[in-house]
């Protein structure tokens, strides 16, 4: 089999697609050489599923409280807010605030809709258990770290910190607890080399590029007789998500407005 990849179009798909060739692959041929197949499965308890029909059995029987959508948003927009791309001791410290404020109001929930076919409401009604879980999951441990690693850029902590932070974080949901797990640096079939650190930017530029290009259907030439309005502008008005850690204390959108032509297309470059 040929296999080709254009990593530079489809990023996301060339991934996908290695994994399920390359490792997929190993997998499966790792389980047929060691029997897995061939093992039985460990018995059930006798109440494994209750738990799972106490769940959808509350719903059907509630007969009052907040809806789905209001709770899931709000817990969206204070993850966002709180627990975005830029961060701070002083906004991870109020998110977690305001995600735990949401724990009781998902627990208590009105699912309206109890017709048992084919049912998104229930189905969004049990996802919002598994999102106050993740959301609790995901800002406690960002606000414990002391660090900036990858996506968690601490903008009070701007460097990483390999002596104090390189270990695994562990949430524990039954009490928002946290342990940790150490990092395996000693690799089974290459070499270890240690990690340098990088230099990390704050803020970002996004410049806009306006593109204008000739009417359709002409190719690389005008057609006959036709002639660009060059007269005829309007303006168009977007906002930008901006953080500056040294002059504000929260992220803000910056309103920016432009002049086009009526052929202009517009892309972000960076």
């Amino acid at each position: 089999m040929r296999l080709r990849v254009r990593a530079r179009r489809q990023p996301l798909g060339t991934n996908s697609l290695l994994d399920l060739v390359v490792f997929g692959r190993a997998a499966g041929n790792h389980i047929v050489e060691s029997g897995l197949q061939e093992r039985k499965h460990q018995p059930l308890p006798v109440n494994s599923g209750d738990f799972s029909l106490a769940r959808v059995a509350k719903l059907d029987g509630s007969t009052s409280g907040e809806r789905v959508q209001d709770v899931a948003g709000d817990i969206r927009r204070d993850m966002q807010s709180h627990c975005g791309v830029f961060r701070t001791s002083a906004l991870l410290s109020e998110g977690v605030g305001k995600i735990l404020s949401h724990v009781k109001r998902a627990e208590d929930i009105h699912l309206r809709d109890k017709s048992q076919v084919f049912n998104t409401a229930r189905v969004e009604a049990l996802e919002l258990a598994n999102l106050i879980e993740v959301a609790k999951a995901t800002i406690i441990s960002a606000e414990a770290r002391k660090e900036s690693r990858g996506a968690h850029a601490h903008s009070d902590y701007p460097q990483r910190d390999d002596e104090n932070w390189m270990r695994h974080t562990l949430w524990h949901s039954e009490d928002n607890s946290l342990t940790y797990k150490p990092v395996v640096l000693k690799p089974l079939t290459v070499e270890y080399f240690k990690a340098e650190s990088r230099a990390r930017s704050d803020s970002a530029s996004f410049p806009l590029s306006i593109a204008r290009p000739w009417p359709s259907g002409c190719g690389r030439r005008p057609i006959k007789g036709h002639k660009m309005a060059n007269t005829d502008r309007r303006r168009m008005k977007f906002s930008i998500y901006r953080f500056d850690p040294d002059k504000d204390q929260k992220p803000y959108m910056q309103d920016i407005e432009v002049e086009l032509l009526p052929t202009d297309r517009c892309c972000w470059t960076r």
